[in-house]
């Protein structure tokens, strides 16, 4: 069990793998030091909660509001992945440093370009994500 007054610094940072992309479908994985292991996410959606979860699950960063919801809701994991053999199509290290105004605000670097970003929202952290992964061409 993780104490809230210290989380060692590899739980701090998580990893994406992205394995597909196409038209804003993205399909990959989520690593962290705390799971031990991959873990598959099969949309946007998925991707967004498993670091909302992995951020609950840590006291890390903590929450600045409560989430409003329909109902009342318990943190769901997604299972194991087995290792992927293939090379992801693109790779990025994912620092959250705070999650104010309902939001995230934090930094990635994307790996295969050795560049990195700061965001100020969830949706900024996606159009950062959106960028990288989808061709200038179709920009």
């Amino acid at each position: 069990m993780i104490t809230p007054n210290f989380i060692p610094y590899e739980m701090k940072t998580s990893y994406i793998r992205v394995w597909e992309y196409s038209k804003g479908m993205i399909k990959g994985t989520i690593e962290n030091a705390y799971y031990g292991k991959a873990k598959p996410f099969d949309n946007l959606t998925q991707l967004l909660l498993a670091i909302d979860n992995l951020c609950d699950e840590l006291k890390y960063p903590q929450r600045a509001m409560e989430d409003r919801t329909f109902r009342e809701t318990g943190t769901g994991t997604l299972g194991p992945v087995e290792a992927e053999s293939r090379k992801p199509i693109a790779m990025f290290k994912v620092n959250l440093l705070f999650r104010q105004s309902a939001s995230w605000q934090g930094s990635m670097i994307w790996t295969d370009k050795s560049v990195e970003t700061h965001f100020r929202s969830a949706l900024e952290f996606v159009k950062l994500l959106d960028e990288a992964l989808t061709p200038e061409e179709n920009h």
